[in-house]
């Protein structure tokens, strides 16, 4: 049970909890409004790219530096196809 406060306690989890809720939540009404219920796939590529910079904001680094740029460019590179496909279309 302290394992579980403790999680709850920290920042950065708060953080990443609030964003993985929003984004949930942001899927499932776009979804209910469009009745296009894939609407995480549009987002797939660019939520590693969110989580790599709210743990580098969090906590800079070298590591996370390197890590989020890295990230980055595998998102955009997923974003671009995925938007070359028409994936981006509503």
């Amino acid at each position: 049970m302290n394992n579980f406060h403790f999680l709850l306690s920290d920042p950065l989890t708060k953080t990443f909890i609030t964003i993985m809720l929003s984004n949930a939540a942001i899927c499932f009404i776009a979804g209910e409004l469009t009745q296009n219920y894939s609407q995480v796939d549009k987002l797939w590529s660019m939520m590693p790219v969110i989580y790599s910079l709210t743990a580098l904001i969090s906590h800079p680094s070298p590591r996370l530096w390197i890590m989020c740029i890295l990230v980055s460019i595998w998102g955009f590179r997923l974003s671009f196809n995925f938007y070359r496909k028409g994936g981006y279309i509503i």
